[in-house]
């Protein structure tokens, strides 16, 4: 009778973390949801922040209309042509920091990717970060939720997905250098916006630089003032009295010179002679 007894008791106390559990399931969670883009052209096309946060929420409403413990959306982060390589984002830093400050304890994301394609850095905060910090993790599209059950076999289902997502962003890192070497062979230009002077086009499938009409003679006019004067601060001064618009004004308004009735900005004089 007393092994019976026994057996009834632990019946018991079975029962017990299980209500404790069904309150613990009752509680209110304020939603981050986390949405990046990288500058990834392919992801672009398949990819985008509005997409992301539409599926977060579609799946907020969903959970809300089949569970006692609901889901209110806090704030929405977005990280726009950041890599998933790293964390020093800036939305993701405000997200933690507003982690940190208990105004967030639920994290959502799209799917793994998006929150993080660093294996070791990303399995940090979703095994030891966040539930550190009581935070439920979810990425809807890979069916992972730390706040539900059997979440050993989602451990290794993460840890999986995030090992294929680090792989990934390095494969795709050596195939992206890659091509930047072989279109430089082909004779395209592969940086930015163009320096100053000049404007990149494309022909065909090659961007060349070609001389900026509008700049070209202000390039040849800096040169020939700073072999006659053998200075860039004497340079800077001359291009500042005629008004003429540094390069990221022209970039961002087109104006070579500055209008009367703009403030102007004038070239910096330890940056002119080196960056234009």
């Amino acid at each position: 009778m007393g092994r019976t007894s026994k057996r009834q008791s632990a019946g018991k106390g079975a029962g017990t973390p299980a209500s404790t559990s069904g309150v613990q399931k009752n509680r209110q969670y304020k939603a981050g949801i986390y949405a990046r883009l990288s500058a990834d052209i392919n992801e672009k096309k398949n990819e985008s922040v509005e997409v992301q946060i539409e599926i977060a929420k579609k799946f907020i409403e969903e959970w809300n209309g089949k569970h006692t413990d609901k889901i209110e959306v806090a704030d929405c982060y977005i990280d726009l042509g950041k890599t998933g390589t790293n964390f020093n984002r800036d939305s993701f830093q405000r997200l933690m920091q507003d982690v940190r400050m208990g105004d967030i304890n639920c994290v959502i994301v799209k799917d793994l990717s998006r929150f993080g394609r660093n294996y070791q850095e990303a399995g940090n905060y979703i095994e030891k970060i966040f539930p550190f910090l009581g935070v439920r993790f979810i990425a809807v599209a890979d069916g992972f939720d730390t706040g539900a059950g059997g979440n050993e076999t989602k451990q290794m289902v993460s840890e999986i997905k995030n090992l294929v997502n680090d792989m990934y962003a390095k494969d795709f890192s050596v195939k992206a250098k890659a091509s930047l070497a072989q279109r430089r062979k082909e004779g395209s230009y592969v940086g930015g916006p163009a320096p100053y002077g000049y404007k990149a086009v494309w022909e065909g499938k090659v961007r060349r630089l070609i001389p900026d009409e509008n700049t070209e003679e202000i390039v040849r006019y800096i040169y020939k003032k700073f072999i006659e004067m053998e200075s860039y601060t004497a340079v800077t001064d001359d291009l500042n009295i005629r008004k003429i618009n540094p390069p990221a004004v022209y970039h961002k308004t087109g104006e070579v010179y500055c209008p009367p009735d703009v403030a102007y900005k004038g070239w910096d004089k330890k940056w002119c002679g080196t960056h234009y």
